[in-house]
């Protein structure tokens, strides 16, 4: 008796082992099936409103341009590739003639495209008051966004023409 007793135990241990073990893998199999029904499939972040998914990465819609727009940038409008990304090159008018160096800055256009974006010049203001710059941005998302141009010298001068971006 003693002998089926000390089995019996054993076997009892083996038993609640196993069912101590089964309870969490059962319960993350059920966290598991819990995420797919109402998670989206597990495809990434659920952005908010006022936000888009863009890269895997929630960005902020812009709502429109803002600024005074005194100077033009053409082209205004850049076609977007099916993945986000332009490259092109702008041609700034509007500036007061061979006013120096400048620099570039958009803020929402950095904030759209989360794959990276840049805005530099090439050369110097001309004497017709134009500025040649590369624009090229990745993973951006549509949209209309203000591109502050400001001289690095006295009177610092702050100027602000729009750039569209599009699919």
């Amino acid at each position: 008796m003693k002998k089926y007793a000390s089995v019996g135990i054993g076997l009892l241990s083996v038993l609640v082992a196993l069912s101590m073990m089964a309870g969490p893998a059962d319960a993350r199999a059920h966290r598991h099936h819990r995420h797919h029904r109402h998670g989206g499939g597990g495809s990434g972040p659920v952005c908010g409103a006022g936000t888009v998914l863009s890269g895997g990465v929630c960005v902020a819609v812009p709502v429109g341009p803002v600024g005074n727009g005194n100077v033009a940038i053409t082209p205004s409008s850049v076609t977007l590739t099916n993945t986000g990304n332009f490259t092109t090159n702008i041609v700034v008018s509007g500036l007061p003639p061979l006013s120096g160096a400048i620099a570039f800055a958009s803020p929402g256009l950095t904030a759209a495209c989360p794959g990276g974006s840049a805005l530099a010049p090439i050369g110097g203001v001309d004497a017709t008051g134009r500025q040649v710059a590369l624009a090229l941005g990745a993973n951006c998302v549509a949209g209309t966004f203000p591109i502050t141009i400001t001289e690095t010298a006295s009177p610092f001068q702050t100027f602000t023409g729009f750039l569209t971006l599009h699919f």
